[in-house]
Order: structure tokens, then C-alpha cells, then sequence
């Protein structure tokens, strides 16, 4: 029925004299293109301390840097225990168009 599908590429072996020539280059002939990208675990570690924001006091009712680390433990605390509303549809809002408004 549909021949397109049958079709296939099978790659011809290179001639003697190229291998050779490869070996001697130590040209690599596999495929990188598939492989798996090695993710360093650096990637995925918390910032470190020099690495965080620096926290300035100017005046006395600003966080410090304890009330700070102290505040965002206490939202992360807050949104772990609040659950999704799963009763209620999920709705997807189109972005507004500001083109539109701005040539009227």
C-alpha cells in the first residue's frame, strides 16, 4: 500500500583505506547525538552561602538576615499544607492583547 514506509537506509561500509585512515586520525565514528547528557549534581544543589542575596539593614523595622531565612521557611511551610481545589474545573485564559486596546 504505502511504500514510503517501507523504505530504509542501510549505510554503505567505508572502503578499506578510509578506516585505516580513521584509525591513525582517531577519528571517533559513533553518534553522539543520542546520548545522555551528564547532569552534574552541581546543577541541582541549593545556593550556597556566598551565593545567596546579601541582606542589608538600613533601618530599624528592615529583616534581618535570621528573620529573613526565618520568613521563607515559614511561606514554604504555608504552601506545603495548602491543597489544590480539585472539585473545581481547571479553566486556561487567552493572554489580553494590549495591541488591540493601544490602537483604539
Amino acid at each position: 500500500m504505502n511504500r514510503k514506509r517501507n523504505v530504509s537506509y542501510i549505510k554503505p561500509e567505508d572502503p578499506h583505506f578510509l578506516k585505516i585512515l580513521k584509525k591513525e586520525a582517531g577519528y571517533d565514528s559513533s553518534n553522539h547525538k543520542f546520548d545522555k547528557l551528564d547532569n552534574a549534581d552541581e546543577d541541582f544543589v541549593d545556593d550556597e552561602d556566598s551565593e545567596l542575596p546579601q541582606v542589608v539593614v538600613l533601618k530599624e523595622g528592615d529583616l534581618t538576615a535570621t528573620e529573613a531565612e526565618a520568613e521563607k521557611e515559614r511561606i514554604k511551610q504555608v504552601e506545603s499544607a495548602i491543597k489544590a481545589d480539585l472539585s473545581q474545573k481547571v479553566i486556561f485564559k487567552s493572554k489580553s492583547n494590549n495591541k488591540k486596546t493601544d490602537q483604539k
